[in-house]
């Protein structure tokens, strides 16, 4: 008797069997006698998980209203949460699915809630690994921590769902229970729905609320470049001169996005440049933070609308103005500061305002090396002319304070700058060894500052400068250094070469592995590296995992160079496997030098054992395209169970997949699925089910 003889009630008594929805899914699709028969019973089962959530939240995410009806009719309350990161009506409002709505809104949902955060409480925020990058920053681009239906439609975009949300009396002013307190009119402005800005607007909402952050619905809409948001809200009463809570106006915020048009629009709407408040607000600030980011048509903009040299009556709003003069590399305005209201070319900034004026300027090598000068300032933007106007004018070459003009060029890598100050005198080793280590990344001002006289053997504390060049991998300025007459004994350094243990690999063998393949061939060119003569296993282990990560032939020219493939057998192998470059010419490479693809290390794990272990598929493919055993065996352990209990779903689907190509058996398999099965917890359903149903396959095997 086949399967669709057997009576209906014996089919309902197997059905009950089943663990997992999907399966009674499965029949459902089958055909339309075991549609109408199960249907109601998969409702039914869904019930069971997470109180109906998942099948719930996917009919609201996407709108299938049949599905919502069924599994609201058996008993699924209309809030069930599954894995979603919001509740039902929230979901549904985000997606724009209006009859979605209307049913849970019929099933007693209140949209007016101040109570509910409408979050799933029991949603966790997804892990990215490394090679998910992409991944991670669209979640990110789409990540809202509050909200509630009428906001989250408003940031979404869903016109449809705010009108129908209106209808049902929510008020347009309602906030999001969290730190922001965001309104609707709030996302709607940040994400440029001039549309269902107009709805808000026109049903009350209140134009200059604020975010628990301080930002008005006007404010976000300027920071992201909204021009037709901007002029809506300024056309119906928006205040543009609303502080945000730290302090800065609106006009500095347009200011440092760089859209003119905003910054044209504010002040044609009554922004104004001198209001009553803190220092955070003076007139001067945004023509700063415009200068500082090379604004230059609203720094012309905000020159034409005030008169900064009569406002900047104190000592630091002059520096500022001195400095955005320079900068900018507005000579005329310089030479006239210099000259004829006889600024002080040599006053700095004081430190403590810099971060609050100047705030962008950093480098990562010495974040502290900001400038303080009229002159650093325009060293640090390649303004020649300013830089000989100021000199012409008194400024001295080597302000004060360590504010080094020649540092904060070679930071920016302004060659122009650079050549007029060594020119003017200004001495590259002052302060000692500076100036060439900041030059590194750039062999051109490198070359130049040696044709200066920089001098190489200068050291900073605890820095030295050639280790700084073999570590970047910045193979041109090692070429230009060790052909420097003290170049060679600089790199080597004797001292610390011979103080090396026998066996063990010397600091500058190291560092060149660590600066990659060309800069290796240079220094081992040049005779600068020695092998040690019998290196110890550790020398050769950590030598060639290093060189693995270079690629194939970077590992060949160790190897050539007598050091010893099987050193770290299962771990080459592992990392050959792992390499991003060319895996497969890489594990060939180590295969025929003494290294077997199962080899194992001294807990008995091979390299496939250990990608598994760490859900390393990419790995796990390449090894098993070289052979490697699925059958191994650590500590009671298999491949199968570590990557099950590791929770490593795709891990496990790769050694399944692989089981079913080799066409095993279940007997030989049997016990790699009991130790599999016997390792999961109750939370990894879907590895259980991959697992059950490989069984499944071997137990009764479909014929052809």
């Amino acid at each position: 008797m086949g399967f669709f003889d057997l009576p209906n009630d014996l089919i309902l008594l197997l059905t009950a069997h089943l663990e997992h929805t999907d399966e009674i899914n499965a029949l459902c699709c089958t055909n339309r006698w075991l549609h109408e028969l199960l249907n109601p019973v998969l409702y039914k089962c869904s019930t069971t998980s997470r109180n109906g959530g998942y099948t719930l939240e996917w009919a609201a995410r996407s709108g299938e209203l049949s599905t919502a009806r069924l599994i609201l009719l058996a008993g699924v309350p209309p809030n069930a949460c599954g894995g979603e990161q919001w509740q039902p009506l929230a979901l549904a409002a985000i997606h724009g699915h209006i009859e979605i709505i209307r049913l849970l809104l019929d099933h007693g949902v209140d949209p007016c809630s101040i109570n509910n955060n409408w979050t799933n409480q029991n949603w966790k925020r997804p892990q990215f690994h490394p090679g998910q990058s992409a991944e991670e920053e669209h979640f990110k681009k789409g990540f809202q921590k509050e909200g509630h239906p009428l906001s989250l439609a408003a940031s979404a975009g869903q016109l449809s769902v705010i009108k129908l949300l209106l209808q049902y009396g929510v008020p347009p002013d309602l906030r999001s229970i969290g730190d922001e307190k965001h309104i609707a009119l709030h996302l709607a402005a940040r994400k440029g729905h001039i549309d269902i800005v107009r709805i808000l607007a026109d049903v009350g909402s209140s134009i200059d609320a604020l975010t628990g952050s301080g930002f008005t619905p006007l404010a976000l809409a300027a920071n992201k470049g909204y021009l037709d948001i901007v002029r809506f809200l300024l056309e119906h009463g928006a205040d543009p001169n609303i502080p945000s809570s730290n302090g800065s106006t609106l006009l500095s915020q347009a200011s440092i996005s760089g859209n003119i048009s905003i910054v044209r629009c504010l002040l044609d709407h009554g922004a104004t440049l001198t209001p009553s408040y803190p220092n955070t607000q003076e007139p001067i600030y945004p023509v700063c933070y415009a200068a500082e980011r090379g604004y230059d048509e609203i720094v012309d903009l905000l020159l034409s609308k005030y008169d900064y040299i009569q406002s900047s009556t104190k000592a630091y709003q002059r520096v500022i103005l001195l400095c955005v003069a320079a900068m900018t590399g507005r000579t005329a305005l310089l030479t006239d500061l210099l000259q004829q209201h006889h600024y002080d070319p040599n006053v700095g900034l004081d430190p403590r305002l810099q971060q609050a004026v100047f705030c962008s300027y950093s480098t990562p090598a010495f974040p502290h090396r900001r400038p303080q000068a009229a002159i650093s300032w325009a060293a640090a933007y390649n303004q020649v002319a300013a830089i000989e106007i100021l000199i012409s004018n008194g400024a001295s070459i080597t302000p004060p304070n360590g504010d080094f003009p020649l540092i904060c060029a070679i930071q920016r890598g302004h060659k122009d700058a650079i050549r007029t100050l060594l020119a003017h005198g200004v001495n590259p080793n002052d302060p000692p060894g500076e100036a060439l280590n900041q030059a590194v990344p750039n062999p051109d001002i490198f070359f130049l500052l040696l044709s200066y006289n920089a001098d190489p053997t200068n050291s900073l504390p605890n820095i030295r400068m050639p280790w700084n060049i073999v570590l970047s991998g910045q193979v041109d300025t090692l070429r230009i250094l060790l052909d420097h007459p003290k170049g060679p004994g600089v790199v080597a350094n004797p001292i610390s070469e011979s103080s090396c243990p026998e066996g063990s690999l010397t600091p500058l063998f190291q560092r060149a592995l660590r600066g990659g393949e060309q800069i290796f061939r240079v220094l081992l060119d040049r005779g600068l590296l020695v092998k040690p003569k019998e290196p110890s296993g550790s020398s050769a282990r950590s030598a060639l995992t290093e060189a693995i990560r270079g690629g194939t032939s970077f590992a060949r020219l160790l190897l050539d160079m007598g050091f010893d493939a099987t050193a770290d057998k299962m771990g080459f192998v592992y990392h050959c496997a792992s390499n991003h470059k060319d895996p497969d010419c890489l594990l060939d490479l180590f295969l025929q030098n003494g290294c077997s693809i199962d080899d194992m290390d001294a807990r008995g794990r091979t390299a496939f054992f250990a990608a598994a272990q760490v859900g390393n598929v990419r790995c796990m493919q390449h090894l098993l395209k070289k052979g490697a055993s699925l059958q191994v065996v650590c500590w009671g352990e298999t491949p199968l169970s570590v990557a099950a209990k590791g929770n490593h779903f795709d891990a496990v689907k790769v050694i399944l997949q692989a089981f079913d190509e080799l066409d095993l058996l279940l007997d030989e398999v049997e016990g790699m699925l009991n130790k599999a099965e016997y390792a999961l917890k109750a939370s990894q359903a879907d590895i259980l089910k991959a697992l059950r149903r490989f069984r499944c396959r071997r137990l009764y095997p479909v014929r052809a």
